[in-house]
Parts: C-alpha cells; structure tokens; sequence
C-alpha cells in the first residue's frame, strides 16, 4: 500500500490459509519508493520492523482433542486404575500446531476422575451428574499425538459405583478449549 502522508493507515492481508501464527512485518526501502518520494529518503535508507512483535502477531488456533481410554473396565475396592490420551487432531486441523519458532505446542489435558455412586450405569452428558464426585485429577502434556497414561489413582470408596474420567484442554494461543463427554463407554 501506499502511503501519502502521516495518519493511521488499514490495510487488509491476505485470509488465513490454515491453523498456526501471522506475523506482520513493515518495510520501508528506498530504492523502492515513487520517483517522487525517493528525493525525500536518503538513498541507502531501508527499515523493516521486528519479526514476530506482539503488536504485529495473531494465530488461528488449531483443533486439538483426545481419544481416552481407562486401564480397566472392571476394578475391585481401592484398586488403582490409569487412564490413557491419545491426542486427536481437530476437524480442520492438518498437522500439530507449532509456536512462531516452530517448535510444536505443548497442549495441556487435565483430567478429572468422578465417583458416581449406585448400579444403575451412566448416561453420556456434556456435564457430570450431580451426583458425580470429584475424587482425583491427572495432567499430561502432549507436543504430539502420541499416547500418553495418566498416573494410577485409586479411592478408598467402599460401596458399588462407577469411576469416571473427563479429560479437557483449555483454550490458549494457539489450541482451541476442548472438553470430553461426560460417561464416554471407554471412560467408565
């Protein structure tokens, strides 16, 4: 674009071509400017901003998500059980996001293991039940999509119930918020 004079100026980029970060870098160059304009600027002058300053930087963030799986389906009293991720790449998301040096993102999954109390099974749900307790929480950190357990964790209930672990990611930069259903067959 062409500037005429002081002022703010817009311009319009280019959209977005996929997931990961944009940076805007601003150059002037002599030799490049209007004949007009050249008798103005010293004839060696050339600026450019700084690559990647905050001002100048966005990112679309990509879709990351999880398939999980419990260790066991079936476990006696205070028996420990772990739970694996295996972190999905979202619709639309082609590869694992990577900061501005290109260094893959470290995406946080925190999961929250529920008690639920009875033998009437669990229904699937956004949300835990109200009845549903809070009994443990795991973190992983994945930079791929390599499976990664949680630690073992066990509960001192002593009446029949279910286990039941929801993993979620939260949003950031460069990984939209994530969050598992509720009751998932693989997860009770």
């Amino acid at each position: 674009e062409t500037l005429t004079g002081p002022g703010t100026y817009q311009v319009t980029g280019p959209p977005a071509v996929g997931q990961g970060a944009y940076t805007v870098v601003w150059s002037i160059d002599a030799a490049k400017q209007p004949l007009g304009t050249q008798g103005f600027i010293p004839t060696d002058y050339s600026w450019s901003s700084e690559f990647a300053a905050a001002t100048e930087t966005g990112s679309v963030r990509s879709s990351v998500q999880a398939v999980t799986q419990t260790s066991v389906s079936s476990q006696g009293l205070d028996a420990p059980a772990s739970d694996t991720v295996t972190p999905q790449l979202g619709s639309g998301t082609t590869t694992w996001p990577v900061d501005l040096a290109g260094n893959p993102v470290a995406v946080q999954f925190t999961g929250t293991e529920y008690w639920v109390p009875g033998n009437t099974g669990i229904t699937a749900a956004a949300t835990a039940p109200a009845n549903a307790v809070p009994v443990a929480t795991a973190t992983v950190t994945a930079t791929s999509t390599s499976a990664l357990t949680g630690p073992a964790e066990s509960t001192p209930e002593t009446t029949a119930g279910y286990f039941v672990w929801q993993w979620s990611t939260p949003k950031s930069n460069y990984v939209d918020a994530w969050t598992e259903q509720f009751g998932e067959p693989t997860q009770v």
